[in-house]
Formats: C-alpha cells, structure tokens, sequence
C-alpha cells in the first residue's frame, strides 16, 4: 500500500524545492490542493516531467528509481513513498507485488510491505482494480483495505496509484505516498501522481524484462 516516509535530503532540482513549498502546509500540515496546485505544480515545476527528465539521465537502474521517488515524495510532501513491481514469478492474471523502491519506511513497516499479496492492502486493491485506492486518514481507516502493521509509519492520508504500460493495458505495479497527516487528495493530485507513475513504467518493465507492449 501506499505506504512512506520522513522527509529525507531532498533532490537539489526546482521540481523538488519549489513543489514543495507550493503544496506543503506549516510544519508538514496536510492540505486540501484544488486548482492552486494544478497551476503551481504543473504550470511552474512539472513534477512528472522532472521525474522523466531524471529517469532518462542514464543513471543506474536503482539510483533512478531512488531518486525519481525522492522527488515525487518530495513534490508532494510525503512522509513516505514506495514502489512496487508486479511479481514476474505469480500468476499473470493475478500477479503479487513486490517493493523495489521505497522513502521513509520503517525496517518493521518494510518487512510487512515487502511481499503483497493480490488484492490485498491499498496496493493490492489497487493493482487488482486498476485504479487509484486513497484514505483519508489511515490510522482511524476502517473500511478494511490498510493492511496489519500499515499504521506504523506513522502517516494518514494515503494513495496508491497503478502503474500501467503506454497502452494502459498491462499492469506494471503501482506507486504509494503518504503524508503525516489527515488528507483528502484532489482530481488534480491524483492526476499528477498517476503521470509520475506514468514516467516509472517503462523502467519497471525493463527491470522484470518484459518488452514493452
């Protein structure tokens, strides 16, 4: 699930400093982003583009990874981020997750979030519907989609977005963020999380060596 962590050194780009301080609130207070963050994140920073723009710089396959979610947590004042593959040994129709990048996790959070099962937990519901899962708070959450030990990294408002191919017909996995605190996220977060998801897709699939389809 989306599941992430405590603000970290932050990449040293505009994307990341200036989206930051566009949507962050006080001492790290979520808040409600409408059209004000469409215009500040994407008119002046655009986030996905700094994340393409990273990811095509030819660094290693794992410092890519690293940073891209470095700036996306950033981007959106998370406390935690995270990344997930699907597992290219499960069952195709219904593929596991596997965590290959992640920013602010607890080693203990880490060890619950490591391996998720199909439609189980914020990323597995949302790789099996293939759409954006989010609570508002996830530590009074009870609609049953946070998984156990979910709560103990420590953030509230929480969304899981897939990560799909360029056709979006092909599952790649899915892509998590956490904020410390209580947080409803807008059409247009989402929107921009799901184009930094979009960026993450085609290294994901190089990573599982899958040929894009």
């Amino acid at each position: 699930m989306p599941l992430i962590l405590h603000r970290a050194a932050s990449v040293e780009t505009p994307a990341t400093t200036r989206a930051d301080a566009a949507i962050a609130g006080g001492d790290g207070e979520a808040v409600h982003c409408g059209g004000s963050f469409e215009d500040a994140l994407m008119d002046s920073h655009d986030l996905p583009g700094a994340v393409e723009r990273l990811l095509a710089a030819g660094n290693d396959e794992d410092g890519a990874l690293t940073g891209a979610l470095e700036l996306i947590a950033e981007g959106f004042a998370a406390k935690t981020a995270t990344v997930h593959a699907i597992d290219v040994s499960s069952d195709a129709e219904r593929p596991d997750l596997v965590i290959v990048a992640d920013r602010g996790l607890p080693e203990a959070v880490r060890a619950h979030v490591r391996h998720i099962p199909f439609g189980k937990g914020m990323a597995g519901i949302c790789a099996e519907r293939r759409e954006p899962v989010t609570v508002c708070n996830l530590q009074t959450d009870d609609s049953g989609v946070v998984r156990p030990g979910a709560r103990q990294t420590g953030v509230a408002g929480a969304i899981v977005v897939p990560v799909l191919d360029a056709g979006g017909a092909r599952l790649v996995g899915t892509l998590g963020i956490g904020k410390p605190g209580e947080h409803t996220y807008s059409d247009d977060e989402r929107k921009v999380l799901a184009r930094c998801a979009a960026a993450l897709a085609p290294l994901l699939l190089a990573r599982s060596g899958v040929k894009a389809g």
